[in-house]
């Protein structure tokens, strides 16, 4: 159980919401596990010798209760109550869960709209917007734009502090244009992701102070946070699922935080550190929930005491699997993380 139970009963909702190194784009390109993180999930072996997909996770309900947004919002109101359930929760867990309201998640749904629209354009229109890597000052550009994984991914990179560097679609019409529906969706992750380090930052011991001084002070030009929209293909488009265990291997993110809307096609799977036990967010969250785990760059800030949170995407359960899965994906990332 998570600590600060006062703290948390007043503010977090019903735990049973739903029952039932560089650049991301660098992670997980084999579709395979390469760890030997395998508590809770083992993979299953195939009648052809393959590897499976992975046995179910042990946890059949999540550790701990959504925060609302609003409070989280209004940290500075009641900042010792908002304080205690953050940093709890991310002590213990490695991540926590925000719930929001109709207007925002209409804006990190429209975001996962279009970027669908995006990658259901032909393989030519796509293939040429891939960016030219290179720099701009200290942040490096390499994997902007699109870029593909046959037969299990394709993905749409953004460095935030440099977004007119790379290659954008041109839109056809309104509804297919990408680029302001992505960013008004990393305005909207961003604020979720600092006010989550300010709450963490009042209680943690460490550089984590620091850290959060560094994420506020970036700005165009010096933010090395990234921002990608994933689409992962449907079975009937994809490899057998015998060929590989997962859609994107078990891996840590470099960088402070990382957030994400629970997608409609569960597959993301957490490493509860409390446990040992991979626990599938996605299958037990809501869909108004915000997932937020913690990166490399927040357990070095906190000395270890707030660990990273490794994470994989799964195979969609069975009843999903002729279902495309899209994923909007923001990861804070400070100066000295490119």
């Amino acid at each position: 159980r998570c600590g600060s139970e006062a703290a948390l009963e007043s503010l977090t909702l019903d735990s049973d919401s739903k029952v039932g190194h560089g650049s991301a784009v660098l992670l997980g390109d084999s579709g395979v596990e390469h760890s030997n993180h395998t508590e809770g999930a083992p993979s299953v072996a195939s009648p052809t010798g393959k590897q499976s997909a992975p046995a179910s996770v042990s946890a059949d309900r999540l550790p701990c209760a959504p925060l609302l947004w609003s409070d989280l919002e209004n940290f500075g109101r009641d900042p010792t109550r908002v304080a205690d359930a953050v940093h709890a929760q991310m002590a213990a867990h490695g991540f926590m869960r925000v719930r929001v309201g109709a207007a925002e998640m209409a804006t990190l749904v429209g975001a996962e709209a279009a970027s669908a629209s995006f990658f259901a354009r032909g393989k030519a229109e796509k293939a040429a917007q891939v960016g030219k890597g290179g720099r701009l000052g200290e942040l490096m550009l390499w994997s902007c734009g699109y870029s593909s994984w046959p037969q299990l991914r394709e993905q749409w990179h953004v460095v935030c502090g440099a977004p007119d560097a790379q290659p954008w679609p041109a839109a056809t019409s309104s509804s297919e244009a990408l680029r302001d529906p992505l960013m008004r969706a990393e305005a909207l992750l961003r604020r979720i992701a600092v006010r989550s380090l300010a709450a963490i930052a009042s209680l943690a011991e460490g550089e984590v102070a620091l850290l959060a001084e560094a994420c506020d002070a970036m700005g165009a030009g010096s933010d090395p946070s990234v921002l990608d929209a994933f689409h992962y293909l449907p079975d009937e488009a994809a490899a057998p699922p015998s060929d590989a265990a997962v859609a994107m291997a078990e891996h840590h993110d470099p960088g402070v935080l990382t957030l994400t809307r629970v997608s409609d096609v569960p597959g993301l799977q957490l490493l509860d550190p409390s446990t040992g036990v991979w626990v599938a967010l996605e299958e037990l969250a809501a869909a108004d929930e915000v997932l937020i785990f913690a990166g490399e760059q927040l357990e070095r800030a906190s000395a270890g005491r707030l660990r990273s949170a490794p994470h994989r995407v799964a195979r969609p359960p069975p009843a999903r699997r002729g279902e495309a899965r899209q994923s909007v994906v923001f990861e804070l990332r400070a100066p000295g993380v490119l």
